[in-house]
């Protein structure tokens, strides 16, 4: 306990599955936090279970896509907290197509959300903590379709390669100002969230709606896993929780992968 006491986190799509865990690992672990996201009732859910819990917490509605929204969410957390010690570059859209059905417009949508959104994320929080002279830890998630292609992932996968990039990038520029910032990215494979009951933007049916339930939609995916199993969202916040305490203070430039031995095999 208290890994991350006196810390402050903001914490991009935080409203449910991965980000929703990591919150309140976060929490737990001693960090007030600024969760944002787009559904402010599942938003105040987190809080409030967050509070009842005894933590700090709070959530602001945010398109991570916009610079001024950036700006308000970084204020409001200076308001209520102070300056963030902690990025979690969580929020990201995904979209299962074809290569030749994909539009521009949705090829503009995941860009936005999944590379500018970390982009604008990185440059303001860095800047934030230059001008208070802290050091802090910057995480941003990616995707194992970063490292590894599949099929119909084509501009998916392209935006989580650009977060790798961006990470590497970033951290050594860090290292070599010393500023005291780190930046790492963690690599989840398939983790049980929300994105498994929706359908696709093409009207296709989700996973559970072709395996028939929950329990086979998850079964499919353990055989194409060499542990057998699927992740768990708090497989994944347990290494954000890492990545932003002083216990990785050696660790920049690199990526977690949690993946289930999927990318080693």
């Amino acid at each position: 306990m208290n890994r991350l006491k006196n810390k402050i986190a903001i914490v991009t799509g935080g409203n449910s599955g991965i980000g929703a865990a990591s919150v309140k690992r976060m929490a737990e672990e001693g960090a007030s936090v600024l969760i944002t996201g787009q559904n402010e009732q599942r938003g105040s859910d987190v809080v409030d279970e967050i509070i009842q819990s005894g933590g700090a917490a709070f959530f602001m509605k945010q398109d991570v896509g916009s610079k001024d929204g950036w700006k308000e969410i970084l204020e409001a957390c200076q308001t209520r907290y102070g300056v963030p010690d902690i990025l979690f570059n969580n929020a990201g859209v995904s979209l299962a197509k074809p290569v030749t059905k994909i539009t521009p417009d949705e090829v503009y949508w995941i860009l936005k959300t999944n590379v500018s959104g970390t982009f604008l994320g990185i440059q303001t929080i860095i800047s934030a903590l230059r001008d208070a002279g802290k050091s802090g830890s910057i995480i941003n998630n990616a995707s194992i379709f970063g490292l590894v292609g599949s099929p119909f992932q084509s501009i998916y996968s392209a935006s989580k390669g650009a977060v790798l990039a961006l990470t590497r990038s970033v951290a050594i520029e860090c290292a070599q100002m010393k500023d005291g910032i780190r930046v790492n990215s963690i690599v989840p494979g398939s983790i049980w969230t929300p994105i498994f009951t929706k359908e696709s933007p093409d009207g296709g049916k989700s996973l559970i709606d072709v395996a028939g339930n929950e329990k086979n939609a998850k079964d499919l995916i353990a055989q194409h896993t060499p542990l057998n199993k699927v992740g768990e969202p708090n497989d994944i916040a347990h290494a954000v929780v890492y990545l932003a305490s002083d216990e990785s203070q050696f660790v920049t430039g690199t990526e977690i992968i949690i993946d289930g031995g999927v990318t080693a095999h």
